[in-house]
């Protein structure tokens, strides 16, 4: 099937697969009977903190006594029950979504809150999704193959659902006041572009002061994250400064939902850990481990600098990294390495989706980066391909109150490997091999 898949892959073009895309996603929405019409929709749209904004609203909306689904790239969650996400995919192909949906109209629930990715929208995987919020977190540069390559090409395929819920305003006129809203981080490069997509009510969230939503105040501590939104001040209990921007977007979206400040700041006082988000890990060892799914530059530079911010004058940093392969921008591999060096004390270079490419040339783009910040091989940085192998070696080499990093994938629950994916679990293996360790010693 996956040989099939790759020869087709070379010889039609992307447009006649997205086609066929198109059709599963027409035809599951017949079969399932347009599911999301029976729920209010929050898509959450951008580049980064889409899982940890979704997650955060999720929490809300179930204090505020609601039924929530939730498809997430981490976990997804109908009603009382959550499992992780099985399927390495933000929104799942073929009837699976779909399906999904209409298993959360079975079960009574009111609010659907799902990512929304670019991929996806090439995909049609947003086609008959109605959609009442629309969130809109950032775009960041990262070239996949989907969009051949190109930011320009992103951007634009990044609108489709912008356009959609344009075209759904547009068909409300007529009939009673349906509510759909923008919601949109005014600080982000191409906010405009996307406002002008969509040309309905916004409501827009950043740092500036004349913003419907602004944030202010951020202080980190080991605690957590503490700021102020326009007159309130909020703490959540995750680290990474870069998730008050992530619950400013949360705050924005159930404010406007209706949902009352004090059951907002209250759930976030009390946010339940995220899956692979900034996850601390712990099996009485004497330093710190994070699991953290950040992979592009923009996130991976964003995680150690909080992690810089929280650490003791004497600890060191150890981050482990790896690049994607499977139609992923090679340009970044150097970047990340070079960004990684540049935060962190010693680096460690690892497998992480390495599809059908090398897995040792992909490891060795990213040296290429960390060779600009530091030459040191083996004592500075580390070229370790087996992932089990790597994080157990940076655990056995923290000494106490150092930090270890485990970056990329979070709480992916496979690896994508040239034989096909095989079930992995992060967290999983770092629990194992700490208690490995902790029983030695």
């Amino acid at each position: 099937d996956k040989m099939v898949k790759k020869f087709l892959k070379k010889i039609v073009p992307q447009s006649v697969f997205n086609l066929y895309h198109l059709g599963w996603s027409v035809g599951s929405n017949l079969y399932y009977r347009f599911p999301s019409k029976k729920l209010t929709v929050i898509a959450i749209n951008g580049s980064k903190g889409k899982t940890t904004t979704a997650n955060m609203v999720r929490q809300i909306l179930e204090a505020n006594g609601d039924k929530v689904g939730m498809i997430s790239t981490a976990n997804i969650v109908i009603g009382k029950t959550e499992k992780l996400n099985p399927y390495h995919m933000t929104m799942p192909g073929r009837t699976k979504l779909q399906k999904l949906i209409r298993s959360m109209v079975d079960q009574g629930c009111k609010y659907l809150i799902l990512e929304v990715t670019s991929e996806g929208q090439v995909q049609y995987r947003h086609w008959g999704l109605n959609i009442n919020y629309l969130v809109y977190l950032n775009l960041t540069d990262e070239r996949q193959e989907a969009h051949g390559f190109s930011y320009q090409r992103m951007k634009q395929d990044n609108a489709k659902m912008f356009r959609t819920m344009a075209r759904q305003n547009n068909l409300d006129r007529g009939q009673g006041q349906v509510k759909r809203l923008l919601i949109i981080n005014r600080d982000d490069n191409e906010a405009e572009f996307y406002i002008g997509q969509y040309g309905y009510a916004t409501k827009s969230f950043g740092k500036k002061q004349e913003y419907d939503y602004h944030l202010g105040e951020i202080t980190e501590d080991k605690s957590g994250v503490s700021f102020r939104v326009n007159n309130s001040k909020y703490h959540i209990p995750i680290g990474g400064s870069f998730n008050g921007d992530n619950a400013l977007a949360a705050i924005a979206v159930t404010s406007e939902i209706g949902v009352s400040q004090e059951i907002i700041t209250k759930t976030l006082n009390n946010l339940e850990q995220i899956p692979g988000r900034f996850e601390r890990i712990s099996q009485g060892q004497d330093f710190e481990v994070i699991v953290d799914y950040a992979y592009e530059q923009a996130g991976i530079k964003g995680l150690l600098e909080s992690v810089n911010k929280i650490k003791g004058p004497e600890s060191k940093v150890w981050v482990l990294i790896g690049g994607q392969g499977g139609g992923r921008d090679k340009k970044k591999r150097p970047e990340i390495g070079k960004i990684a060096m540049e935060n962190a004390d010693k680096v460690i270079v690892t497998d992480d989706d390495p599809y059908e490419e090398d897995p040792i040339s992909i490891i060795k783009d990213i040296e290429k980066g960390i060779r600009e910040v530091s030459k040191a091989k083996d004592q500075d940085y580390f070229l370790i391909q087996d992932r089990r192998e790597a994080i157990a070696f940076a655990l056995r080499s923290a000494q106490p109150q150092d930090v270890v990093v485990i970056a990329c994938k979070g709480a992916d629950q496979l690896m994508m490997r040239k034989e096909g994916p095989i079930p992995w679990d992060d967290r999983a293996v770092v629990r194992e091999e700490l208690k490995a360790l902790v029983g030695s010693r």
